[in-house]
């Protein structure tokens, strides 16, 4: 348990008590609006890592040689058992 998850509803209750319910529901209605205007205004950037240099690429090319190296459809286990 963190102090903000004691602290908040602490102060969500004392502010609902000393202003009132409305008064309380009003800020947490633009606190979200604002956060969602703000959400909303952030722009996509496109990655830094070029595609044949990425996971997917690395994946691929392990499947790929995994695939190529096996020698036989039996499964093989890399677990040793005593």
């Amino acid at each position: 348990m963190t102090t903000a998850s004691i602290i908040g509803p602490a102060l969500g209750g004392l502010a609902a008590i000393a202003l009132g319910p409305a008064s309380v529901y009003l800020a947490n209605l633009v606190t979200f609006s604002l956060s969602l205007i703000l959400l909303y205004s952030l722009r996509a950037t496109a990655a830094s890592v070029p595609a044949e240099d990425g996971d997917v690429a690395a994946l691929r090319r392990e499947c790929a040689t995994q695939c190529r190296d096996r020698t036989s459809s039996a499964p093989t286990s890399s677990i040793s058992w005593r």
